[in-house]
């Protein structure tokens, strides 16, 4: 299948998507500009300064008082900021609340119950205050929500106990706020639950259970970070529509009574995330490994600047006008743009002076603006079958075949986790370096890990936080068969969640080094297959957070080819054996 051309069209319900800003200008400044907020085509703010910590007690003020009720000057601000908003249309406005520093022990009753307490009065100030919900962002503390970090590996903790432990720390976070807010709509940042850990799926399940348990109205919305600065619509619908499906297939698998998958259907969904404004990319030391973020330059030696120094596009405006057609495409009722600092605004200095805020405040926009701004302003959505196909998925919670004529492989074997502390363990020649072998056993990170066969999941993106382990310094495997029958050129399109390797038939092909988040066909490069059987294996290297690659074979036109065919079974007893070969050492 040929990709499609990309086809705008006004969207038809211009008020099903909500588009929220993800920004903390200060507030009594967007008090003062809320018409012009309404102008530039957002529905709400999504505020991470408010409650600073899952640890923060949201009446306490700067001068060590703590003022309960609408008495607290700065709950005043918070309230009048939101009138202003609301008067001008904004009306979804939301607190985050960031995991900042590491959750409390997840068996330690008396800390946990502090926590719920925190996030009890963060809802009522919420309630009080006009905001429409609560946002949970708990990307900081991604390597505790894996089982295998340190803490859980000590002798005698109940590390056997800790899933449904964390799911019960969930349900009373959720149940905590939904006592003071019943009607709130529950944010959950980033896609924490297919990339994170089984803790934060655990963590996400009990949120979710709570909320269906009370049909809470508000529902929940998972919003992703993955999209921030993909170019590509097709891609980014075919991710929202992934994931919706996989979520509902995880929920059905889950609950035979349909209750969590029913609630999913009614009340909750995927908003997507952009990052069009405000120029920001990984800074790296002089191997390259990231040590930061910054602006302009991709090198910075060991200087680490401040995100929103740059004010300047990711990728041009017409670029957002295409991507954000295909987020509200398949978002179901809300979509989101990050600004990484004062890149959606401008202050005069008479107002960097009243409100205060960074001085890059008062910093030019970009000349063009006006264009970023448009398709909020003007909201279009993608067409086209392939399209109406992800967009339907979404809608109407239908299953269907998202991946078809991609040119990927329906299925891969993975292998894994080994040891990769400091990153080194790129040049380790490890076993299935050696040979590939199924039914073998070999000594891994943790101990012994063995072959398994993984579908490919409906986002195209093969996860291998999710379908091995999550953590950080750890690499694994993956291998995948086709044949053809006549020699034919290809082209291997390929991305990778940080480093990667690339064998075909014993044979190294490809490799990148970089630590880097997976872009899907980022690495494109031509390859000659011969008649018959083709192996190829995969080596992925992880740092730190998500884990994973993006891999196809097309033609030069980037078309699926029908000669050649993906064998997803479980190889014959004479391929076995010649997978077992020594071939890469």
């Amino acid at each position: 299948m040929q990709r499609p051309v990309i086809k705008l069209a006004p969207d038809p319900d211009p008020e099903r998507i909500k588009v929220l800003l993800f920004a903390t200008p200060p507030i009594s400044y967007v008090t003062e500009t809320a018409s012009e907020w309404a102008e530039k085509g957002f529905s709400g703010f999504i505020r991470p300064d408010i409650m600073k910590g899952w640890n923060a007690d949201v009446w306490s003020l700067p001068d060590g008082r703590r003022v309960v009720g609408t008495d607290n000057p700065f709950f005043q601000q918070c309230r009048s900021m939101n009138q202003a908003l609301t008067g001008a249309g904004l009306h979804d406005n939301f607190m985050c609340v960031p995991f900042a520093t590491e959750l409390p022990d997840w068996f330690d009753d008396e800390k946990w119950a502090a926590l719920c307490e925190n996030f009890r009065q963060g809802a009522r100030f919420a309630r009080m205050a006009g905001f429409r919900g609560m946002a949970l962002d708990d990307e900081y503390i991604e390597d505790s929500l894996g089982l295998n970090w340190a803490r859980y590996r000590k002798p005698g903790y109940p590390v056997d106990k800790l899933l449904p432990q964390a799911r019960v720390r969930g349900q009373q976070i959720q149940k905590a706020m939904l006592s003071e807010f019943p009607d709130m709509v529950t944010l959950h940042l980033p896609e924490s639950y297919s990339i994170m850990g089984d803790l934060a799926k655990a963590l996400f399940l009990g949120y979710l259970d709570t909320l269906c348990a009370a049909d809470a109205p508000g529902g929940l919305d998972i919003l992703p970070e993955c999209t921030y600065f993909q170019t590509d619509p097709w891609w980014i619908a075919l991710y929202g529509a992934g994931l919706d499906q996989i979520l509902r297939e995880d929920l059905q698998a889950l609950d035979s009574s349909g209750r969590l998958s029913d609630y999913w259907d009614r009340r909750c969904g995927i908003a997507l995330g952009q990052a069009p404004l405000g120029y920001l990319r990984f800074i790296r030391d002089a191997d390259g490994k990231r040590i930061g973020y910054g602006g302009r330059e991709e090198v910075f030696g060991d200087r680490i600047i401040e995100g929103g120094e740059d004010k300047s596009g990711n990728y041009p405006a017409s670029v957002f006008r295409e991507t954000h057609a295909a987020v509200r495409t398949v978002s179901r009722r809300y979509a989101w743009v990050f600004s990484p600092g004062p890149v959606w605004w401008q202050m005069s200095e008479d107002q960097w002076r009243r409100h205060g805020g960074p001085k890059v405040a008062t910093l030019p926009l970009v000349p063009e603006f006006p264009d970023y701004t448009l398709p909020l302003r003007r909201p279009e959505i993608v067409v086209g079958a392939a399209y109406d196909t992800m967009s339907n998925a979404v809608k109407t919670r239908t299953p269907a075949n998202l991946l078809a004529g991609l040119g990927m492989p329906p299925s891969w074997w993975v292998n894994g986790p080994y040891d990769n502390s400091g990153g080194t363990g790129y040049d380790y020649v490890l076993p299935p370096e050696r040979g590939i072998d199924l039914e073998g056993v070999s000594l891994g990170a943790w101990g012994e890990v063995r072959w398994k066969q993984v579908d490919t999941p409906p986002t195209g993106y093969v996860d291998l936080s999710r379908l091995i382990a999550g953590g950080s310094e750890i690499q694994g495997y993956a291998a995948a068969w086709c044949e053809t029958e006549m020699e034919v050129s290809v082209v291997v399109h390929f991305g990778c969640d940080d480093t990667g390797k690339i064998w075909c038939n014993g044979n190294l092909v490809h490799e990148s080094k970089t630590e880097r988040i997976a872009v899907p066909d980022e690495d494109n490069f031509p390859l000659v297959l011969p008649p018959g059987r083709s192996v190829f294996l995969l080596k992925i290297g992880n740092y730190r957070g998500g884990w994973g690659f993006y891999f196809r074979i097309t033609d030069g036109e980037g078309n699926e080819i029908p000669s050649l065919r993906w064998d997803h079974r479980l190889p014959p007893n004479e391929t076995k054996e010649a997978l077992r070969c020594t071939w890469c050492a």
